[in-house]
């Protein structure tokens, strides 16, 4: 039987939802990067972009902390089940997501979230959209560094290698630190698991058995970092939302994600939450701080939305 996605969780959150789903042979459209995290809401969407791993399970908590009248979509990666190649231009990958966005909804303002690299899809996105004659709410950047206009001129070596090769080598490596803290029969008894593995592969003519999940998100964490290193930002002539985790640590004269400000002509707009990096922002409890303050800046971006309750 074929794996799940992951992205399934969030269509069928519960165990018998999962059974229901895998006894009807329900499977979500391949080829298609939208999860409907939370779609219920009169509010305007709210459309969350992945960080380099390309998956938007991180975002299960900020969505339901927004609150229930608060729409909220992801966009996953292409090529995360493996029936499509990833992409590898930013441009590229906002053009997509935006297809898929504009038949959820077809006019602006968009209100657009983006994680680590994600908010660099989430910036482009916006300039195409602009570029359209469209609106934008607000572009939210969540632990976002700005890339460097000569960045695609220093990609880094073996950015061009094919995934499968990386992912071998990754394999070796494991296995070789894995043997150097292993000893006498442990060693043995693992020698001899990696073997029976091997003669699985062979038996079975089957590369990835046991792990094409990984071999794809290998493939598609390489696509995105291709995509970054390649990008090169042209100035933004609205405001942008920047939240950073305050834990990492930077020197204040040299924090790149700062670098914001010589883009966003509209001003930056900067925010600090708890947590040391973009995951830890989007887990509890640090992900109720950054619910909040984004929560309020989506309210002053929709003054005319009317609040339960009032006429």
């Amino acid at each position: 039987m074929a794996a799940l996605p992951l992205a399934t969780l969030f269509e069928a959150p519960t165990i018998e939802g999962l059974a229901a789903l895998i006894r009807k042979g329900t499977r979500p459209a391949s080829g298609r990067s939208m999860v409907a995290i939370q779609p219920a809401g009169s509010r305007p969407p709210v459309f969350g972009m992945p960080g380099v791993g390309g998956s938007v399970l991180s975002y299960n908590a900020l969505a339901r902390l927004l609150g229930p009248d608060q729409p909220f979509y992801g966009l996953q990666s292409r090529g995360l089940d493996g029936s499509e190649e990833p992409l590898t231009r930013i441009e590229d990958i906002a053009a997509e997501f935006l297809r898929e966005i504009r038949q959820v909804q077809p006019d602006g303002p968009y209100y657009l979230v983006g994680i680590c690299m994600g908010g660099v899809v989430a910036y482009e996105m916006a300039q195409q959209l602009l570029a359209a004659g469209q609106q934008i709410g607000l572009l939210a950047l969540l632990e976002t560094w700005a890339p460097e206009m000569s960045s695609a001129r220093r990609l880094q070596r073996g950015a061009r290698m094919p995934a499968v090769f990386g992912f071998v080598a990754g394999r070796l490596r494991l296995y070789v630190e894995t043997l150097a803290r292993l000893r006498g029969p442990e060693r043995l008894r693992y020698l001899l698991g990696r073997w029976k593995f091997l003669v699985d592969i062979i038996v079975q003519r089957d590369l990835h058995r046991g792990a094409r999940a990984e071999l794809y998100l290998h493939a598609v964490t390489r696509a995105n970092l291709l995509a970054f290193q390649r990008y090169a930002p042209r100035p933004y002539p609205a405001p942008v939302v920047l939240f950073c985790a305050e834990g990492r640590k930077v020197a204040p004269t040299a924090d790149l994600r700062l670098n914001w400000r010589e883009l966003a002509l509209g001003g930056l707009d900067v925010y600090t939450a708890p947590g040391d990096d973009s995951g830890l922002m989007l887990t509890e409890p640090h992900v109720r701080v950054l619910a909040a303050q984004l929560k309020m800046c989506i309210e002053r971006a929709q003054p005319s939305v009317p609040r339960p309750g009032r006429a």
